[in-house]
């Protein structure tokens, strides 16, 4: 992951201890697996300047093309893509599971009932609830993510597309100043000899 780079922001809006200790918080807690695998963290602090050096890094570094990335751009929506497939395909796997531990607890409830066993009801019953909830919650998580993926996917192809109108016009410019040079040069030739 040498291609990744972590950029915290909003330094502006809080005490820098409070910054530093929540930028730790999430290299320790959530970004450990990246940073490991070669991931870096920045700082961006909403100029020109800092956008830059975020940037810089990356002009040295080989690039990488990611799959997921290649799909969106094709115009493939996230639930098309390899990696919502795989989503789609844990969050299905783990509502099998879910309905299998429900329909446990059902058949159990059951047999509690017909055994006339209150206690067991009782626990039977609050497991059930317990399970209830669990399921409501991971399908308003589905629903959710695939809101918040939908989102992110607008964004990042936006991003994209001016990040590569940008880097096409700084090229042009380049261009323009390289033949403008070049001509400049050829100007000043005279007679095999080129004065400077």
């Amino acid at each position: 992951m040498k291609n990744v780079t972590l950029c915290t922001t909003m330094w502006d809006k809080i005490p820098p201890e409070e910054g530093e200790r929540r930028e730790q918080e999430l290299c320790d807690k959530f970004w450990a697996t990246m940073l490991k695998s070669g991931a870096t963290v920045a700082r961006h602090n909403h100029t020109k300047a800092s956008a830059k050096r975020v940037l810089q890094r990356f002009l040295t570094l080989k690039g990488v093309n990611l799959q997921l990335a290649d799909e969106l751009a094709e115009g493939k929506t996230l639930a098309e893509t390899k990696t919502g497939r795989q989503i789609n395909k844990e969050l299905i796997e783990w509502q099998e599971k879910a309905k299998k531990e429900m329909d446990q607890v059902k058949a159990d409830m059951q047999q509690a009932i017909k055994d006339k066993d209150e206690d067991m009801k009782k626990m039977i019953a609050d497991e059930q609830k317990k399970l209830e909830e669990r399921m409501r919650q991971s399908r308003a998580d589905a629903e959710a993510l695939s809101k918040e993926r939908e989102l992110d996917q607008e964004r990042w192809r936006n991003t994209f597309m001016e990040e590569q109108k940008r880097w096409r016009d700084v090229m042009a410019e380049q261009n323009k100043q390289h033949q403008e040079a070049m001509k400049e040069i050829a100007s000043q030739d005279r007679g095999g000899c080129l004065i400077m």
